[in-house]
């Protein structure tokens, strides 16, 4: 019983550490994405007579 908590600890452990590094190397390009759509949401205008939207590709 005391190995398969051990075994579930370090699996834990292990998963915990592979998310973070992923994390770690994914974030920077995420951030940078998330910055460019935000700019273009908020400089987003909409016509109320045609209905007609403006946008800036990011």
């Amino acid at each position: 019983m005391s190995k398969l908590i051990v075994t579930i600890c370090l699996a834990t452990l292990l998963a915990g550490a592979a998310l973070y590094v992923g994390g770690k190397q994914v974030a920077p390009g995420v951030v940078t994405k998330g910055t460019s759509i935000n700019s273009s949401i908020t400089t987003a205008t909409v016509n109320t007579t045609s209905g007609a939207a403006t946008v800036t590709a990011p």
